[in-house]
């Protein structure tokens, strides 16, 4: 039986009734009562809202005119779009801006002396050093002939000018008031390759057989062998010799011993007064000291270390320090040499929960073999089925299958290794079980090293995990071997290789986005280190791989 939902409504009543009730509500309409609660006079002042009267005291009511409404609606109209206009400016403003303060408006202590503490260097000797913290402070009281930005165009310094004259020759033209003479290459050059392969700068000049002098602004250059990024190379440290030299650059070197290293400020605009390094036997007698605010900063690479700062309030931000996992595959391999097999394997590897699984305090995404490239891979299980489906491939029993010159064969990789790396084997477990969920069987070979090489020597592998380091210079000459893969790698190579220095950068840029088109490998992940800071400090938002003291001017403590 049907339920009336308002009863009343189908109430009987008489003709006299209803007479009435017209009445009574003809008399509401005009008189009606603002403090009625009821939905009915609700309705009849929505219905009045644009004819309304105006009553001045028991003056008779008169009615707005036409025009003066449409005035008054206009702008009404246009108060709302100027109003909707800066709601919507501010809503697009970056959240730092609207509701932050930038680090320009950091008003930061005059003169401070800035303490950094690091815990089992190899040697505080400038010349010989390897640690990454201690030799780019030490690179601030050099000059430079150029610097290389996060794009990897080339910013020149002292240098006005380079040009390739053949593989092996290069022109070099100083800037006439750098500071800098061809003298002073030449002396740095020679310094560097006496002190031998301790330098951590060996690496840059041992390919330079030769400087001719041409005059005081101008050399050439002759190397042993070719390098299309030998402009890359060029920023090793050029010692100061005179007193007009060590005046120009930002610190001067004041002290050095086992255990202390300070640096004074010079010409640079700075806060700092000074910057001292100060060299711990163990992490917990440096994690103490900072805990009691003696120094100001310190590096972290293992949970172990920032475990002991307990509840001390700190600041953090990460850089990569250089050491990255990635998986190259053999391009003779009949399943790696098919672009949708190396796309399908890109796709299903879920990285970030990769790094989760294996170090998700010290590691990050990392693509291809760039540092600062801004390329990257998506993980996408929907994309991964339907680059193989699309190209023939069919899963069976589970296993992606394709018709291989009248035969079925299975998409099946081995898998490469070092068994001795934990880390490794922790992420080729991973990577098997993400590939197979997908229908990509592998096959993961741990090896011991000379099995290892023997494998990539012969071939007789698909895949293989490896640990590459990679810094800011954009070289990987050392991966070209597992990289070329095809056509197409080869000719973005080979422009490279053949690059005149002013389109050294832009055929650069060109090989990292063949290298991604065309998967020639895939990166895993990069290790990164906690740069570890107390509250009141500032100045590290702009952390770089190997340059964590982006601009010294910027870090400082913040007044109060």
């Amino acid at each position: 039986m049907a339920k009336i939902i308002d009863e009343r409504r189908y109430k009987k009543t008489t003709r006299k009734e209803i007479e009435s009730h017209k009445k009574r509500r003809s008399t509401s309409r005009k008189t009606i009562n603002y403090n009625q609660n009821n939905e009915e006079s609700k309705k009849e002042k929505l219905d009045m809202s644009f004819d309304f009267y105006i009553k001045n005291n028991n003056k008779k009511s008169r009615k707005i005119p036409t025009f003066l409404k449409i005035f008054v609606l206009v702008g009404c109209i246009i108060g709302i779009s100027f109003a909707s206009k800066r709601i919507v400016k501010i809503e697009n403003m970056p959240i730092v801006n609207v509701f932050s303060n930038n680090d320009e408006t950091v008003n930061l202590v005059p003169n401070y002396d800035f303490k950094i503490g690091l815990y089992s260097i190899d040697t505080t000797n400038e010349n010989t050093t390897n640690n990454i913290i201690l030799s780019e402070v030490l690179g601030t009281t050099y000059m430079r002939l150029l610097k290389i930005n996060n794009d990897y165009t080339i910013e020149y310094e002292a240098i006005d000018k380079i040009q390739k004259i053949d593989d092996l020759n290069y022109k070099i033209t100083l800037k006439l008031d750098c500071g800098i003479k061809v003298v002073d290459i030449m002396n740095s050059i020679q310094k560097i390759k006496n002190i031998g392969t301790q330098n951590p700068y060996y690496n840059l000049v041992e390919n330079i057989s030769d400087i001719q002098r041409i005059d005081s602004l101008n050399c050439n250059v002759k190397l042993t062998t070719a390098n299309p990024y030998f402009p890359y190379t060029l920023i090793f440290p050029i010692y100061p010799e005179s007193s007009e030299q060590k005046a120009m650059v930002g610190f001067n070197l004041i002290s050095t011993t086992e255990q202390i290293v300070k640096i004074l400020r010079n010409n640079t605009s700075s806060k700092l007064n000074t910057v001292t390094i100060s060299n711990y036997i163990d992490a917990n007698s440096m994690v103490n000291d900072f805990r009691n605010d003696k120094i100001d900063m310190f590096v972290a690479s293992s949970d172990s270390i920032m475990q002991l700062i307990g509840k001390h309030d700190y600041s953090t931000k990460k850089y990569r320090d250089g050491e990255t996992v990635f998986l190259f595959g053999n391009k003779n391999s009949i399943h790696f040499s098919k672009e949708e097999v190396r796309k399908a394997i890109a796709y299903s590897i879920n990285r970030e929960k990769l790094i989760k699984n294996v170090n998700p305090s010290f590691g990050e995404v990392i693509d291809i073999p760039y540092i600062y490239s801004p390329i990257q891979y998506k993980y996408d299980i929907y994309g991964a089925d339907n680059v193989l489906l699309s190209n023939g491939w069919k899963k069976i029993g589970g296993v992606y299958t394709k018709n291989y010159d009248v035969e079925n064969i299975q998409l099946e990789m081995n898998l490469i290794l070092n068994e001795e790396d934990k880390i490794k084997v922790q992420i080729a477990s991973n990577i098997k079980e993400m590939l197979e969920g997908m229908g990509i069987k592998l096959n993961v070979i741990p090896l011991n090293i000379n099995d290892l090489n023997a494998r990539l020597e012969t071939g007789e592998y698909d895949l293989v995990l490896a640990s590459v380091y990679v810094n800011e210079s954009p070289d990987i000459s050392q991966m070209y071997n597992y990289i070329d893969i095809n056509e197409a790698v080869d000719n973005a190579i080979k422009n490279v290789n053949n690059s005149q220095v002013e389109d050294l950068c832009s055929n650069i840029q060109n090989l990292q986005n063949v290298i991604s088109n065309q998967v020639a490998c895939i990166g895993i992940m990069a290790r990164n280190t906690n740069v570890v800071y107390q509250k009141y400090i500032t100045g590290f938002e702009d952390t770089r791989y190997m340059n964590i003291f982006n601009e010294f001017k910027k870090i400082g403590k913040i007044a109060e």
